[in-house]
């Protein structure tokens, strides 16, 4: 502690002047490895298998929301699962009730239809 450095900025000279002389990493090289992939090439991949299984997914969804209620009738469902799971937080000192509450309103919710206002 307290020692003082001497530093002298020289210019580096490179240890070879053949450019193949040595081993060369390239990292930022796309395909580094075909087992080991980039982020990148990872994520759009999984993006792709995604997008695949949405899409025939979709319309068994779509006729299962219908099937439901439609968008009214599961708000109104969620509204009362968030009502009935706070009820049951401030009862309980655990999770338990309030998760019981909370899947209960959600099914009473999708039990009780909405209609739409009439347009007389």
């Amino acid at each position: 502690m307290g020692e003082r450095v001497h530093v002298r900025p020289v210019p580096a000279e490179p240890v070879g002047h053949d450019p193949d002389s040595g081993a060369t990493v390239d990292y930022a090289k796309p395909d580094v490895s075909p087992k080991f992939p980039t982020f990148n090439k990872a994520w759009f991949g999984l993006r792709a298998a995604m997008l695949e299984m949405y899409e025939s997914l979709e319309p068994a969804m779509e006729r299962a929301w219908h099937r439901v209620g439609g968008t009214r009738q599961i708000v109104f469902a969620c509204g009362l699962a968030f009502i009935f799971g706070g009820v049951g937080a401030a009862l309980a000192r655990d999770g338990g009730p309030a998760l019981a509450m909370a899947i209960g309103g959600m099914l009473v919710g999708v039990a009780i239809q909405i209609r739409p206002k009439s347009r007389e």
